[in-house]
């Protein structure tokens, strides 16, 4: 058992020892209380507190999850979750390429990144929206355009509806 050295003068601290598991996260309480479980633990999920970042706390939407306990040795303590387990040392987004899975349609979405320009590639549509303003690609060459103002150029035709309209 490690003994800690009291950092105020006169201060008595007991000394409690602590072990990390690997556990899973089983899901969160209506008032964010995580909820885990861990080999040897017989009385199935039990409360727990966090240590991740917000990042990592933001990432914790579908359960279960593997994540890293650390474990008061005589379970006199909630255990602490100190990390989240990835089956690679890769991250989501690495360099050049990463893919986003849709898991209702088992599909892949491309999406390339090399610092300066991102690409996504759609196969019937795409949308970007942010706001009163909204940007759709369709699959047969149409956009539709959104907005409470219309900066606009095209190579083709270009038909403009609006409350009031400025050319050049």
């Amino acid at each position: 058992m490690a003994i800690v050295k009291p950092l105020i003068h006169g201060a008595s601290i007991s000394a409690t020892r602590y072990v990390t598991l690997p556990g899973t996260l089983e899901g969160v309480t209506e008032n964010g209380v995580a909820l885990v479980d861990f080999p040897g633990n017989d009385n199935g999920s039990v409360q727990a507190q966090c240590a991740l970042n917000d990042d990592d706390r933001a990432k914790l939407t579908d359960f279960p999850v593997k994540v890293v306990l650390l474990i008061d040795e005589s379970c006199s303590q909630p255990p602490i979750i100190t990390g989240l387990v990835r089956d690679t040392l890769r991250a989501e987004c690495s360099g050049d390429e990463f893919a986003v899975t849709n898991a209702a349609a088992h599909e892949r979405t491309e999406v390339s990144v090399d610092g300066r320009r991102l690409t996504f590639d759609a196969r019937e549509e795409l949308l970007l929206r942010c706001g009163k303003s909204s940007i759709l690609l369709r699959r047969d060459g149409k956009i539709v355009i959104k907005g409470a103002n219309l900066v606009s150029r095209s190579s083709g035709a270009n038909k403009i509806k609006g409350g009031s309209v400025n050319i050049n």
